[in-house]
């Protein structure tokens, strides 16, 4: 069935009159619909045009992208930075899905599983050259 044409969603007004019965209507700049607002200097009808006027300006260069740059950590006195180089696994069945890719664990999936969930947090195990780590209940390194 080919489609005759689009038809967008109507937006539901609410009704924002103050304790008196009184009340504002605004059109939006945005998409011209018009609104009862809250506040008297109110420009757009919903978030969705906020958003968009945002976009326009940023493109525009109106504005600058908000947000500030990475936070970078640094060593506390005493603590140096952990280098952490493995890849963090979170629960048992994803530990042994990656050692499942790297190696041959056919036969072992009973093993690999309970050894994982007896190991004490920071205890090792090896499974064929391949160092896993318990850091907490559920995450794992290797």
């Amino acid at each position: 069935m080919p489609i005759l044409k689009y038809v967008p969603p109507v937006m539901e007004i609410t009704d924002n009159r103050s304790a008196d019965g009184g009340y504002y209507e605004a059109i939006c700049d945005i998409c011209g619909t018009m609104f009862y607002p809250v506040r008297s200097n109110a420009r757009y009808c919903c978030n969705r045009c906020i958003n968009v006027d945002y976009r326009k300006r940023l493109v525009s260069g109106e504005v600058k992208k908000k947000g500030g740059a990475a936070v970078k950590k640094t060593a506390v006195p005493g603590k140096p930075l952990k280098d952490r180089t493995g890849e963090r696994f979170i629960g048992i069945k994803a530990v042994y899905r990656y050692l499942r890719k790297k190696t041959d664990t056919h036969g072992h999936r009973v093993e690999i599983l309970e050894t994982l969930k007896n190991l004490k947090p920071d205890e090792p195990y090896i499974f064929k050259g391949i160092k896993i780590e318990r850091k907490s209940s559920r995450v794992y390194e290797s």
